[in-house]
């Protein structure tokens, strides 16, 4: 609909042995990190666009607009980082933006399938999110992870 090139890089070796959010650093690892850092020196990228935001999650507070990473070497870029979860529904709205139709079904933030469920709406806007995986987010950053 958008004419995008996409491209999906998998890890699918690690799907022959790993268990789905047994272990949740390993597993993002395996199955996020290590796809992303292979399409990134695949492709040859030199920045990554993101969509983190500083008040999403505790790891992220501290990130930067224009961050360097290494491992591969590349730039993550992140222009919506002072955005709050409402300022996300307020530019959705004015610009009719597409989403996710599970967000209707009380989904608040989106991974995983097995880490996933809808969130009440006053509470944290992860909190549909794994209790394990929001616990080492900070060591999966340090692994590459957004």
């Amino acid at each position: 609909e958008w004419g995008l090139d996409l491209r999906l890089f998998k890890n699918d070796e690690a799907l022959k042995w790993i268990k789905p959010a047994e272990d949740h650093s390993e597993c993002c690892y395996q199955l996020k990190t290590m796809p992303l850092r292979t399409a990134i020196r695949s492709l040859g990228l030199k920045a990554l666009i993101t969509g983190v935001r500083w008040d999403e999650q505790e790891a992220r507070s501290n990130e930067e607009y224009f961050s360097q990473r290494s491992n591969p070497r590349h730039v993550r870029v992140q222009p919506i980082l002072h955005f709050t979860e409402a300022d996300i529904w307020e530019h959705i709205r004015k610009h009719n933006i597409p989403y996710c139709k599970l967000y209707d079904r009380g989904f608040r933030s989106l991974g995983c399938l097995p880490c996933t469920t809808p969130a009440t709406k006053d509470g944290p806007e992860r909190a549909g999110r794994s209790l394990d995986k929001e616990t080492v987010m900070a060591k999966l950053r340090e692994m590459g992870y957004f």
